[in-house]
């Protein structure tokens, strides 16, 4: 079972990726963040296998905790969940380090991403 961090300010999409994922015996959900400045911190204790990243968050920005997390933990697999997802937004996140870019509110696609990314040995 991987183990996900779930990143984004509102409770209720968190809660529904939560049941997204739930929906699969494959994924465990280990923790929740709100913003960026507690998903550094949860990232370095728990070592998720991969996390769900929303871009707009206060405190500490998507961009800026994906930038932070790839450069502290070289093997974090982000896949970024968010509404900003413009060509600039996706591009921005590719060149930070993100696995994969989903726009919300496609939840039905993150496990699949999710899989792809946790299964293929050239990201492991």
């Amino acid at each position: 079972m991987y183990k996900i961090l779930i990143v984004d300010d509102s409770k209720f999409i968190r809660q529904s990726i939560k049941k997204t994922l739930h929906n699969s015996s494959k994924y465990q959900v280990v923790s929740e963040a709100s913003n960026g400045i507690e998903a550094l911190s949860i990232y370095r204790k728990l070592k998720p296998d991969a996390v769900t990243l929303d871009l707009t968050m206060d405190r500490l920005d998507g961009f800026k905790t994906l930038s932070l997390m790839v450069k502290l933990y070289p093997n974090a697999k982000v896949i970024v969940f968010s509404s900003l997802s413009s060509k600039f937004s996706q591009t921005e996140c590719f060149k930070l380090g993100a696995k994969d870019f989903i726009a919300k509110p496609n939840f039905n696609l993150l496990p699949n991403a999710l899989e792809q990314y946790l299964k293929d040995k050239r990201y492991n």
